[in-house]
């Protein structure tokens, strides 16, 4: 027997029919409209949880982006990002970054896109530069766990971003906490991501280094802020701390290091546990678990 392969021609004639299609179809007659098939962006993830998206074309995937829903978009990023997992695919890559605004020049139109596909295209980040420890996705994604809303954008969903972010952070530094990266020290990773868990204030001292007074930030920060969250200049740990927890725990994973893990200790009195959430204790024990690998054991002390 012949080995049955999906080509490219089958994963084509398996798209469904678009609301446009189905408008023309029936003469533009709104009862008999076809509902948007959401399922399909499943159906194009697990595709590509398989290796089978790498028989599209550019142009297959320019239809699916522009003609299908958002499920259908999420789907072919993270099925895509699964695909080219760990080659930092500049093809991929560029698909996955014209969908993250912070990323755009300043010289781009701002669009308006939907929090889910914004969150899609960073998780794809996190897999398509998986254990690279590229410079300019680790700052970017170090950045935006932090950031700040500008002015009246979207601020739908800001936890579930900040958190992917720190978990696509992680994974493309993914077990490099053993060993210094080359080019990455300045960042002050394991620094930047114990202030997002800790919280206080955002100035850092190389800003103040380089003569930036307290007016010139704080002006700089009214002329991009959001008007309906106030923020001032401190970090909302209540955004930063998931994803900073998730990304020290993948940078660090079976590293056992000791000075990483104190920032990850659980409140030890009734008092400070009121102050953390629980959510957040939870992500504490699975990085500790992460960091501590060799000390996960199936027995009831554990």
């Amino acid at each position: 027997n012949h080995e049955r392969t999906i080509a490219r021609t089958w994963i084509k004639y398996n798209k469904p029919v678009t609301p446009q299609q189905s408008d023309n179809a029936a003469g533009n007659n709104s009862s008999s409209q076809i509902p948007p098939n959401y399922a399909h962006g499943g159906f194009l993830m697990a595709l590509g949880l398989r290796g089978h998206l790498s028989l599209l074309t550019a142009t297959d995937l320019t239809d699916y982006l522009t003609q299908g829903t958002i499920t259908t978009t999420v789907g072919i990023f993270l099925g895509m990002a699964a695909n080219k997992r760990g080659t930092c695919d500049p093809a991929t890559s560029k698909m996955l970054c014209l969908h993250i605004p912070s990323l755009l020049p300043s010289s781009f139109i701002p669009m308006e896109l939907a929090s889910t596909v914004q969150a899609s295209a960073v998780a794809g980040i996190g897999l398509l530069y998986q254990g690279s420890s590229h410079r300019l996705m680790t700052e970017f994604l170090l950045n935006e766990i932090g950031k700040h809303p500008i002015k009246d954008q979207s601020n739908n969903d800001r936890e579930g971003f900040s958190l992917l972010c720190g978990l696509s952070l992680g994974m493309v530094n993914l077990q490099k906490g053993t060993s210094t990266v080359c080019g990455l020290e300045d960042l002050r990773i394991e620094e930047r991501l114990h202030k997002y868990i800790s919280g206080g204030a955002e100035i850092s001292d190389s800003r103040r280094q380089k003569g930036v007074t307290d007016a010139a930030i704080s002006a700089s920060h009214e002329s991009g802020r959001n008007s309906r969250v106030y923020e001032a200049n401190a970090i909302n740990r209540d955004i930063t701390a998931p994803g900073a927890t998730v990304a020290l725990g993948l940078i660090y994973i079976k590293s056992h290091n000791k000075s990483v893990a104190t920032s990850l200790v659980l409140p030890d009195t009734h008092f400070q546990l009121d102050y953390v959430r629980p959510d957040l204790l939870a992500l504490r024990v699975i990085s500790r678990s992460l960091i501590f690998w060799n000390d996960v054991e199936p027995t009831p002390e554990w």
